[in-house]
């Protein structure tokens, strides 16, 4: 099996990484984890510089707290990786490796981010001599509803079959993994949990969009306008910050938008895919 990788920008904030670093795909876990642990450290102390600039230090902030949410799971899926290789279980530990891979190359795209933050200039507005004099009122704007913002998609998504899909209980496994709940029986745990798609898991049958943005969306226990409506669920998980349109294909109507393997995962290793783990806190019995 080869690693599944996500695109990333090789990027050295501040003289604690400007040195050549190695490949994420050489990494060991540790190093991996002390890559984070790096990054998130060099873009923290941009922090101080930009006291006295608010917008730029807004900017840095946010990509900071994106960091070290990352780091966090970073340790968290070092740690599991041990785990799985202590019990000897390939296919969790391949699937381990591909996350923490997936958020080393994530917190370098944010490190770049936030160089950017840096440079951003601001505009001020001159001001004016004399207080402006209107003679009538400008006609309203109407204003902007965030929900119905078009979304740009990936540009084309290779063609794929029945023969090419993540079945719904693989995909279920992955899951059940993000949130810590136990995936040898995944599918009656999430379900339990009311974790599903609207027609419940068919363990053999291919996951669609649809199928997962419900699953996750009620994992996040996110508020939709159509309960009843998988469209409600999607624009959820976008409204929430995750990556619907960066890393899943778009939903076609009346025809399933199957999902494969590659696309779950990178959708779970995403940076803003974080919130799998921080909002949702597994059921004690």
């Amino acid at each position: 099996m080869r690693w599944i990788l996500l695109p990333f920008l090789t990027v050295f904030v501040s003289s604690a990484t400007s040195s050549t670093a190695a490949d994420p795909v050489e990494l060991t876990p540790p190093e991996c984890v002390k890559r984070l642990e790096t990054l998130t450290e060099s873009v923290a102390q941009f922090q101080s510089r930009l006291a006295n600039e608010p917008g730029r230090l807004g900017c840095v902030q946010e990509i900071v707290a994106k960091l070290r949410v990352l780091t966090d799971l970073g340790r968290q899926s070092a740690a599991a990786l041990v785990q799985f290789n202590h019990s000897k279980d390939e296919e969790a530990a391949m699937a381990e490796k591909e996350k923490l891979l997936g958020m080393v190359a994530r917190a370098d795209q944010l490190a770049e981010a936030a160089r950017n933050c840096t440079a951003m200039t601001t505009v001020s507005r001159p001001q004016k001599s004399k207080p402006e004099i209107r003679t009538a009122s400008p006609p309203p704007v109407p204003a902007t509803n965030p929900a119905v913002l078009p979304s740009v998609p990936r540009p084309s998504w290779p063609a794929r079959t029945e023969a090419d899909c993540i079945r719904q209980g693989e995909a279920a496994g992955l899951l059940a993994r993000v949130l810590g709940v136990a995936a040898e029986k995944a599918v009656t745990a999430l379900s339990a949990r009311h974790i599903e798609p609207l027609g419940g898991w068919q363990p053999a049958e291919c996951l669609t969009v649809d199928d997962f943005c419900v699953a996750v969306a009620r994992a996040l226990a996110l508020k939709v306008e159509g309960p009843e409506e998988p469209s409600s669920y999607v624009q959820a998980l976008r409204d929430a910050g995750l990556p619907v349109d960066q890393c899943l294909p778009p939903r076609s109507a009346g025809v399933p938008s199957f999902l494969t393997a590659a696309e779950i995962r990178e959708f779970l290793a995403a940076g803003k895919a974080a919130p799998l783990q921080r909002v949702y806190a597994p059921t004690t019995h």
